[in-house]
């Protein structure tokens, strides 16, 4: 999960082309795959502003590096925390 993404700066409908232009905010990445990057349901739905961005890596090692450095996007750098699906916040 990246924090703080602004929803309108990064449309997730052509996954390509939102891969493309993250690889190229992050020419440092030579070495992660990215698969897949999507907002939640909950982001589209309300309409939110700012929200969380999930981005899917290949490997367990390559989204390690991206907790450890982050993520830059539009001349900020933004957090990066592990995402588990199982885990539900009650």
């Amino acid at each position: 999960m990246v924090y703080g993404i602004q929803v309108n700066t990064i449309d997730v409908t052509n996954k390509l082309e939102a891969i493309e232009t993250i690889y190229s905010c992050n020419s440092n990445w030579t070495d992660i795959e990215i698969l897949v990057v999507a907002w939640s349901r909950k982001t589209l739905r309300d309409r939110k502003k700012v929200a969380l961005l999930y981005v899917s890596v290949a490997e367990l090692e390559q989204a390690n590096r991206l907790i450890d450095a982050g993520m830059c996007w539009g001349n900020q750098l933004y957090d990066c925390e592990p995402f588990v699906g199982d885990c539900q916040v009650t």
